[in-house]
């Protein structure tokens, strides 16, 4: 059902026949905004600071510090918050990072290379280097052991490219080289004990943000047993439990959104399975997106929407704690070039011909069809429009936007077209000097009468001089003069009003 909305939007467009016209967004019809009912409200407050939206946080082993992703950057800071310091520096996205056991390296994927591999580089952001070195995408788990007790770096991939649409658990050395297999069975997010011998995982192929699913698909948490080679199921929901993490005993840390109708952490006993399942935080808004747990399991770091907050596991019942987190402002991470003609979804061409409009992005632009002509952007919201409609005569835009929370029609109506545009435009860099000319000519007339009546007077004073005789023959040479004169004037004037 279409609704509409009274808000209203100025904006700047070319829409049928204009170059730049002024437009106006406004909904077609108005009716009486449908308020909504809130969800309940999250267990804890939002976290301040400049830093919004970080991504991906992984503590590190002694519960210091946090690496977290920011506008496609790597960042530390303090597990209680404050100034962040960039760690790299890429037009690339950096999202996933790990620290090793020692918390001398941080393990980072990203897409530098073209394809999502997996980088490593000191605590402090030096010496980075490439780790993996492949065409298909590395999701990055943690650090771990192969089964000699060397350091390895664990992740997930459909680099094999089985028939079954599922990654499998792989491993590669800090340094490079052959990447190996954890173990045979499909999974993903593994993370490997401390002491080596057992391998927690999650087995299922619906994605981990799809809340409230419960079928066939649904993720469960695993672990392999690397003395006997033996899978143990330890999670039964019929929902999604997912991303497991060792607390350096035989728990295990998971998200499920088996409780308050959100995705929640959860603790569990590796050796008992889960019926031993206890929830640790109390979110009933946002989901958990992302955690990571110090090598202790005393402290843990939560990604909820748009914050990230500190936990402490070692105290029964605490609530999880707003990180507030400020960074240095760099102006060229709000900015980022997309090449919208290659991301059209809909189009449609105005009635006389000369204009297209397009949607990219889940915006609404317009370009004149004619070559080298400027792409506007009609639309900048963070709202999805589509189904755009020209008006028989060319003058509205038509177009569908969820802005106000319902799908509403807007249009917008062109203000200028492109002769006014042009005209305005030749008035600003061709003044007219119409008026300096006339100016000049009154100049010149003015001049040519004065020196007329001096000759004038003088030919009257040689008149009078000489005698009676000639009198009259004089008078005769004056009016031939006189006319000649006046036939001088007019063929001036005429010359005057042919002018441009």
């Amino acid at each position: 059902m279409l609704r509409t909305t009274a808000t209203t939007l100025f904006l700047i467009c070319i829409a049928v026949g204009c170059a730049q016209a002024e437009s106006r967004v406004t909904p077609v019809t108005t009716y009486a905004t449908l308020s909504q009912a809130g969800s309940p409200a999250s267990a804890v407050e939002s976290a301040s600071g400049n830093v919004n939206l970080p991504r991906f946080p992984s503590l590190s082993p002694d519960g210091k510090n946090i690496v977290f992703s920011w506008r496609g950057d790597l960042w530390n800071v303090s597990i209680s918050g404050g100034m962040a310091s960039r760690l790299t520096s890429h037009p690339g996205d950096e999202s996933r990072s790990a620290w090793s056991r020692d918390g001398q390296h941080i393990a980072f994927a990203s897409d530098r290379n073209g394809y999502t591999n997996i980088y490593l580089m000191e605590a402090d952001g030096s010496d980075i280097r490439l780790v993996t070195d492949t065409d298909q995408t590395c999701a990055l788990s943690s650090f771990g052991t192969d089964a000699a007790g060397n350091s390895v770096i664990t992740f997930s991939s459909s680099r094999e490219g089985d028939l079954f649409r599922s990654p499998r658990p792989f491993m590669v050395s800090e340094s490079g080289g052959v990447i190996h297999r954890l173990h045979d069975a499909f999974g993903s997010e593994p993370a490997v004990h401390p002491d080596g011998k057992l391998i927690a995982f999650t087995r299922g192929g619906v994605r981990a943000t799809r809340r409230h699913y419960k079928g066939a698909a649904s993720r469960d948490i695993w672990t392999f047993d690397r003395r006997d080679n033996a899978f143990n199921r330890l999670t039964t929901y019929v929902g999604n439990d997912t991303s497991a993490k060792w607390t350096g005993g035989t728990d295990v840390l998971f998200l499920s959104d088996r409780e308050l109708n959100c995705v929640n952490l959860y603790r569990m006993d590796a050796s008992r399975g889960g019926s031993t399942a206890t929830r640790l935080t109390g979110f009933q808004r946002h989901d958990i997106q992302h955690f990571d747990v110090s090598a202790d399991g005393g402290t843990a770091v939560l990604h909820v929407w748009g914050s990230l907050y500190s936990l402490d596991l070692a105290q029964p019942g605490a609530k999880p704690s707003p990180i507030s987190i400020t960074a240095p402002e760099d102006e060229q991470d709000r900015f980022k070039l997309l090449a919208i003609g290659t991301k059209t979804k809909e189009a449609a061409l105005s009635p006389d011909g000369k204009t297209m409009a397009y949607i990219a992005y889940g915006e609404v632009y317009v370009r004149n069809m004619e070559d080298k002509s400027t792409t506007r952007r009609v639309t900048k919201t963070h709202a999805r429009e589509g189904a755009i409609a020209w008006s028989p005569d060319g003058l509205k835009l038509y177009f569908v936007s969820d802005s106000d929370g319902t799908d509403s029609i807007y249009a917008a109506t062109v203000a200028l077209t492109r002769s006014e545009v042009k005209e305005a435009f030749d008035k600003a860099i061709n003044p007219p000097v119409e008026d300096a000319e006339d100016s000049d000519c009154d100049s010149d007339d003015d001049s040519d009468d004065d020196s007329d009546d001096d000759s004038d007077d003088d030919s009257d004073n040689d008149t009078t001089k000489s005698d009676a005789a000639t009198a009259t023959d004089d008078d005769d040479s004056d009016d031939d003069k006189d006319d000649g004169k006046t036939d001088k004037k007019k063929g001036k004037k005429k010359k005057d009003e042919v002018l441009p």
